[in-house]
């Protein structure tokens, strides 16, 4: 249970501007970026709020407080991002934000491409493991997100996104000990037909299609809404080894939802989520392994421990299983030693060599329904419940080392489900003083099973591994 007192005060925050750039590790291989047909401009936008041709502050309604306010009334630092910005900005799912905030990152978790490390304040996680909590909390319409896993999804028919900092335990309750962020979509409007439809073309493959369409059905009562997203993108990685572009997106996310306005005092909001995504596993490329040359371990010459084990194992590997001389198979080794940013062309640093012996993907299905039921009780305030089942499963096979071998490769498998409800009330008895009080259940539940294959794990059998 929780119960959180709110003085109500004006508090004024400086604005500022962030670029709508990609992050730095993006920038610095620009050239390498999808060029999107229907811009090429890039756009400045204001966290706080959006600068209006009059000069005035246009009002931004947030909900970080579990109650609708303007952002200008809310004593949280936190940063909101509107849907019309979102799209100006081109923004595909969270990471596009890692410049709105400050002191804010996202990425994905190395070579798993949905896969949330949410750092804000320097605090986070970066880990796959549903043992692992988040320390920022991830929200989706007012329920939490238990797999960092899916926390990288396409975003579509976004109505804003708020990115709280700080510890939020009071009304977010645990693993948000950095921050939270909340992801709000747009509801069905009663008595309004309409729709969008947009499609973003661009090299490397990029076709993005997604489209919204509302749709009234009893007037004033009763309206319906549906938006869909499908992503296509090949990839900006070149695996040398088999020959092929790495990286690929291949995405679906379907988002219907039902408002229905039982009466002047109860609305009731249901939502669906079904998205399937057949990603590939990002590509692993060597930067730092050799930290002194390879011919030196065979001469003696070397720090025990100053290279990486692939490098060891690379060298073993071209004189046990291909019969080379010591000082050849260590030169093999140092083929792979990763070579420093700006010292090679940038299709030189988007290529990497992997035997891929297992396979490679990024195989995810998620299906979920949310029932929000909101009760206006007149002067005193409101109730609100939120009840949500949500079903996650996953298939990743993929290969860590950086070697033209069979070193390190696994296969992963999760089923995850999750089942939320909440109950709140929030005051409106008072001009002075408000409060928010309520109950929360959460429960989940998992099966997860990793195959680990390679050398490094059977070092006996390296001349003929085993199959997955």
């Amino acid at each position: 249970m929780f119960f959180v007192p709110i003085l109500r005060k004006t508090v004024l925050y400086t604005q500022s501007q962030f670029s709508a750039t990609r992050p730095r590790q993006y920038v610095t291989k620009a050239i390498k970026q999808t060029t999107a047909i229907l811009a090429a401009i890039i756009i400045s936008l204001t966290p706080g709020a959006v600068i209006a041709a009059d000069k005035a502050l246009e009002e931004i309604i947030v909900t970080a407080t579990r109650r609708e306010a303007s952002l200008q009334d809310v004593p949280i630092p936190m940063t909101a991002v509107t849907g019309e910005a979102l799209e100006r900005k081109f923004a595909q799912d969270l990471r596009d934000l890692t410049n709105a905030s400050p002191g804010v990152q996202f990425e994905p978790v190395g070579i798993f491409q949905n896969s949330a490390s949410f750092y804000i304040r320097g605090q986070g996680t970066g880990d796959i493991e549903s043992t692992a909590d988040s320390k920022v909390g991830i929200y989706v319409d007012g329920v939490v997100q238990a797999r960092v896993a899916t926390a990288l999804s396409d975003m579509v028919d976004v109505r804003s996104v708020e990115i709280l900092r700080g510890p939020q335990g009071t009304v977010f309750g645990r693993n948000t000990i950095a921050g939270a962020v909340q992801i709000l979509h747009n509801e069905p409007e009663m008595n309004n037909w309409g729709g969008r439809f947009s499609v973003q073309s661009g090299d490397f493959g990029r076709m993005d299609v997604k489209g919204t369409l509302n749709i009234p059905m009893i007037d004033d009562t009763l309206a319906g809404r549906v938006a869909f997203k499908s992503t296509q993108h090949d990839g900006y990685w070149k695996n040398s080894f088999v020959g092929k572009d790495r990286g690929a997106n291949d995405r679906l996310t379907i988002l219907p939802s039902l408002k229905w306005n039982a009466s002047d005092n109860l609305d009731i909001t249901v939502r669906g989520e079904w998205s399937e995504t057949r990603d590939d596993t990002n590509m692993t490329q060597s930067h730092h392994y050799c930290r002194e040359d390879p011919v030196l371990a065979i001469i003696g010459g070397s720090t025990p421990g100053s290279n990486d084990l692939v490098i060891l194992t690379e060298t073993l590997y071209n004189m046990i299983a291909l019969g080379q001389d010591p000082f050849t198979a260590a030169a093999g080794a140092a083929e792979i030693c990763g070579k420093p940013f700006g010292s090679v062309s940038v299709d030189d640093e988007y290529t990497a060599s992997n035997t891929e012996d297992r396979g490679q993907q990024f195989d995810t299905d998620v299906w979920g329904i949310t029932a929000q039921v909101d009760y206006e009780l007149g002067d005193w305030g409101a109730l609100t419940y939120i009840g949500n089942y949500r079903q996650t499963d996953e298939d990743i096979i993929f290969t860590i080392d950086a070697s033209n071998h069979d070193l390190f490769a696994g296969r992963r498998t999760t089923d995850h489900h999750q089942m939320t409800h909440e109950l709140r009330f929030a005051s409106d008895f008072s001009d002075t003083f408000d409060f928010v009080s309520g109950i929360y259940y959460f429960e989940q539940e998992y099966a997860m099973k990793q195959s680990s294959y390679g050398m490094l794990f059977a070092p006996n059998i390296i001349l003929d591994p085993p199959d997955p």
